[in-house]
């Protein structure tokens, strides 16, 4: 199997590998359907998968507002079993540069309290914690660290 990872725009083909990696890692996952409508809407959202061959090891979607200059990442997902080869990385690098490209000044996003490995990946990547949204989360109930970076 070809050990290189490629990240792209996330295909109508992709959706079944996408669904099974977002129940995979989320205790309230997005439907398909809620998955589909945010692939279907190509002027306010970005939404790509790292592919190892022609499966499909991780994804991240991010909404963006072109006349507020501002970009929301909704979710990054990588599937446990791809976990620690740099798929995180290479689909926030992914985030980044397309908010680059549509001239976002800032980004936001929100992550369980819990979640320390994808705190590590944001504050890699320049984001800083600016708050708490308490008990955002439900399955469990869990407070939110609200994250921010600024482009």
């Amino acid at each position: 199997m070809d050990n290189t990872i490629v990240v792209k725009h996330a295909e109508m083909s992709h959706l079944p590998q996408i669904v099974v990696i977002e129940n995979e890692c989320f205790p309230d996952p997005w439907s398909e359907a809620m998955l589909q409508s945010v692939m279907d809407d190509h002027k306010e959202n970005a939404f790509f998968v790292c592919l190892k061959g022609d499966k499909v090891i991780g994804y991240a979607m991010m909404w963006f507002g072109e006349k507020i200059h501002e970009g929301h990442i909704e979710n990054i997902a990588v599937s446990l079993r791809f976990r620690g080869i740099g798929a995180g990385d290479i689909l926030v690098c992914a985030m980044l540069d397309t908010a680059r490209q549509k001239g976002i000044a800032e980004i936001f996003l929100e992550v369980r309290q819990s979640n320390i490995s994808a705190q590590k990946l944001y504050k890699k990547h320049g984001f800083t914690t600016n708050g708490i949204r308490k008990d955002y989360y439900t399955k469990p109930t869990e407070d939110a660290i609200l994250m921010h970076k600024t482009l």
